[in-house]
């Protein structure tokens, strides 16, 4: 006589395996989430250079995932002195000499009056920006992006770009003094080209223009 198998005792026996292979993919997946990594933009700070130019202080941008939105500390305008300026040594006339000399006559020629572009870096009262300077540096925190090129190739160093508040508050004449390399040099000029006006600096109660310096640095963790 043919024993017949019982349904229940083979249910039983395949508990233990199916117990075994869920306690392996629960243990696969907890692995996975300890070694994943998620993407990050580095950390794009700015600082002081000892230059004759009033420039902004140290302004520090820390990365945060998804969306990348770095926090930045509000820095310090720096007065500097004006340039040196070269005194001319003083003519001495001889009053003997002088009487030897006989009158010439000479023609004079009236040149045109040109209008001098004429530039501070130093004013009574030194420009700022709209809404303080905690609002520019969001601003720039929140605009500027490391390039990649820099990311793959681990590059990092400064960036020094000076550029002239005019008599409107805008920021006209960027330039970069001081560079890395075309990638990093057109982000922050690009990124400034883009800053929201300024209040122009003021001397002797009028609008000048002020020429000033902000250096960033660009820096991998």
């Amino acid at each position: 006589m043919e024993a017949k198998k019982n349904p229940r005792a083979d249910v039983q026996r395949r508990y233990g395996l199916h117990l075994s292979i869920g306690f392996m993919v629960a243990l696969a997946l907890v692995v996975m989430a300890f070694e994943w990594r998620t993407a990050y933009e580095p950390p794009i700070t700015f600082e002081d250079i000892d230059d004759p130019i009033p420039l902004l202080d140290e302004v520090i941008a820390t990365d945060i995932p998804e969306p990348p939105k770095p926090k930045v500390i509000m820095p310090e305008v720096v007065p500097v002195p004006d340039e040196e300026i070269l005194e001319e040594e003083p003519v001495i006339f001889d009053s003997e000499e002088a009487e030897k000399v006989e009158d010439i006559p000479f023609l004079t020629e009236e040149l045109p009056d040109e209008e001098v572009d004429k530039f501070y870096e130093y004013v009574e009262k030194m420009p700022e920006p709209m809404g303080g300077m905690a609002d520019f540096m969001a601003f720039l925190g929140k605009n500027i992006r490391y390039p990649k090129s820099g990311i793959r190739n681990d590059i990092q160093g400064k960036v020094y770009v000076q550029f002239i508040v005019d008599e409107q508050g805008n920021l006209t004449d960027l330039k970069v003094i001081k560079g890395i390399n075309e990638d990093f040099d057109s982000e922050s000029l690009r990124v400034l080209s883009k800053a929201p006006a300024w209040k122009p600096g003021r001397q002797g109660g009028r609008p000048v223009k002020v020429r000033m310096v902000l250096p960033i640095i660009y820096k991998l963790h």
